[in-house]
């Protein structure tokens, strides 16, 4: 089979990845029972405003569709994280 022609290759993949790593996902204390592989980024924060800021760095390597299919390859979601905190951190702070 031959590859398709439009597919990015390991180092504009690795940019982009980096590039949404950049902005700190952090994993939720509050949901990670109901989904426990899922990171969180601030609502305030939209694709739209990473993409613009991915292209000013790396211009013309990935259009909008493939910076958010890799957001959501990440599995990376965008919400207000609890202030709560789970059973380790807990038992981190009592001993």
């Amino acid at each position: 089979r031959h590859e398709p022609p439009h597919k990015l290759s390991y180092e504009n993949d690795k940019y982009i990845n980096d590039h949404i790593e950049s902005f700190h996902p952090a994993i939720s204390h509050y949901r990670r029972e109901h989904a426990p592989l899922r990171r969180y980024l601030p609502p305030e924060l939209t694709i739209k405003e990473m993409h613009d800021d991915f292209r000013l760095k790396h211009p013309g390597i990935a259009s909008y569709e493939t910076y958010r299919k890799h957001v959501s390859d990440m599995n990376i979601g965008f919400a207000k994280l609890g202030e709560e905190e789970c059973e380790l951190c807990i038992q981190f702070e009592r001993h």
